[in-house]
């Protein structure tokens, strides 16, 4: 089986992100951070995108949006993500 690319995996990422939380509407979603596991099993992702209660809040054109970033664990073998926690910014 070919292994994982970044590019492949980074996909996968967001689209699980998107599918997980479907309901609601991810807006600016942004890649922050890429990494490789040193013994190169899985690649960490960090995505980013803005609050969806700071994106209904009416004031929020007063100041910039918070942001929510997760990281998503996807193992290279077979592109699955088998981990997802939150990062604080």
């Amino acid at each position: 089986m070919n292994e994982l690319d970044v590019k492949t995996a980074v996909a996968t990422a967001v689209t699980y992100l998107k599918d997980l939380y479907s309901d609601e509407q991810l807006k600016n979603l942004r890649l922050e951070e890429v990494w490789l596991s040193d013994d190169e099993k899985y690649w960490y992702i960090t995505i980013g995108y803005d609050s969806p209660t700071s994106v209904r809040d009416p004031l929020a054109i007063l100041r910039p949006p918070e942001r929510e970033y997760k990281v998503l664990k996807v193992r290279v073998e077979d592109g699955r993500v088998v981990e997802m926690k939150i990062r604080q910014p």
